[in-house]
C-alpha cells in the first residue's frame, strides 16, 4: 500500500487538486483498487463538504489509468497517453458522497483491442464490498506511437 505521494503521481498525469485518488490498496493483472482522497477535493466540494456523485466517473478513470500504467510497467512498455472515448452503463445510486465516507474504486479490464489500441474496464465505486454506489464501463484509446503518426 502506497500513499498518494510518489506512486500515484508517477502513474497518472493528474497533479495538485485534480489528483483524486489517495492510495493503491490492491493491484494484480485482474483488478486494481484505490482509495479516494476527499482532502484534495477542495474545489469540488459542496458547502456541506459533500461531493457530487458524478465525480465517480473521474475516480473510475483515474483508477483505470493507474491499472493500465502498472500493467505497462510490468510488461516493460513505455507509458502512453490515452483518452476516455466512451462511458456506458453508468449507474449512480446516490446524488452525493459524504465527506466522511471511505470510498474505494475498483477497476477490472473487460476487453481490449491491442491492434486498435482501445481498452475497456468495468469500474465500481463502493464503501464496502456491498452494492456499489456507482458503476460504469469506461473505454480508453491510446495515442498512436510516434512512428505511426
Amino acid at each position: 500500500m502506497t500513499t498518494v505521494n510518489t506512486m500515484i503521481r508517477n502513474l497518472i498525469p493528474h497533479q495538485g487538486n485534480s489528483l483524486l485518488l489517495d492510495q493503491i490498496l490492491e493491484h494484480d493483472a485482474t483488478a486494481t483498487i484505490c482509495s479516494v482522497d476527499f482532502l484534495n477535493q477542495r474545489w469540488l466540494k459542496n458547502p456541506d463538504r459533500s461531493v457530487s456523485s458524478w465525480l465517480a466517473v473521474e475516480y473510475m478513470a483515474q483508477c483505470m489509468t493507474v491499472h493500465e500504467s502498472l500493467r505497462a510497467q510490468t510488461e516493460h512498455l513505455p507509458r502512453e497517453t490515452g483518452m476516455l472515448i466512451a462511458l456506458s452503463n453508468l449507474h449512480l445510486r446516490t446524488r452525493y458522497f459524504d465527506a466522511g465516507q471511505q470510498l474505494r474504486v475498483k477497476t477490472e479490464p473487460s476487453r481490449g483491442r491491442i491492434g486498435l489500441r482501445v481498452f475497456s474496464h468495468v469500474c465500481r465505486v463502493f464503501e464496502d464490498e456491498s452494492e456499489p454506489l456507482a458503476q460504469a464501463r469506461l473505454t480508453i484509446a491510446l495515442e498512436r506511437p510516434a512512428a505511426q503518426k
